[in-house]
């Protein structure tokens, strides 16, 4: 289970972290490189442009997941937090549970778009828009998957709960 648990977290860091890091520097560098075109040489490259768009595009959406699984995001809570424990788990369960429901359904029209977008291409740098969108669908798996163990976990914790100390 650990190896299941180790692999799990490298391919979540890979995806939510790393990747996303990458195409932040992308954004930034591009960014820069515009700034210097515009304000230097008085030019305009708009496939720099082009560029920093898809590496905002993989930066939001890939990182997006990573707060699903440090359970790390903004929540209104003002009725949440008057609950007594129980009342909170089974709230979280049922949230977790529809999340997982409704990216099960997306997913697959999700990739049907995205693979019939194979057919259209950037306008300038000619990417096919459906590696531009890719990363939705990863977003789609990762946070399905990052909830599924946040239900199983609160699962685990309320069927347990009143056992601790039987044999």
């Amino acid at each position: 289970m650990k190896k299941i648990d180790s692999a799990y977290q490298k391919m979540s860091d890979f995806f939510e972290i790393y990747l996303p890091c990458c195409a932040f520097v992308v954004l930034f560098v591009s960014y820069v490189i515009m700034i210097l075109y515009r304000y230097i040489f008085n030019a305009q490259v708009n496939e720099i442009y082009e560029l920093s768009m898809i590496a905002f595009v993989w930066t939001v959406v890939l990182a997006a997941s990573y707060h699903s699984r440090t359970d790390d995001h903004i929540m209104f809570t003002i009725l949440y937090d008057k609950l007594p424990e129980g009342g909170r788990r089974v709230l979280r369960m049922v949230g977790n549970g529809i999340i997982v429901l409704f990216m099960v359904i997306i997913l697959p029209h999700a990739v049907k778009s995205v693979s019939f977008l194979a057919i259209k291409k950037s306008s300038l740098m000619k990417i096919p828009f459906n590696v531009i969108y890719a990363p939705f669908i990863v977003y789609l798996i990762l946070t399905a998957v990052h909830h599924f163990f946040l239900l199983l976990k609160d699962t685990a914790v309320l069927f347990s709960v009143g056992k601790v100390g039987k044999k």
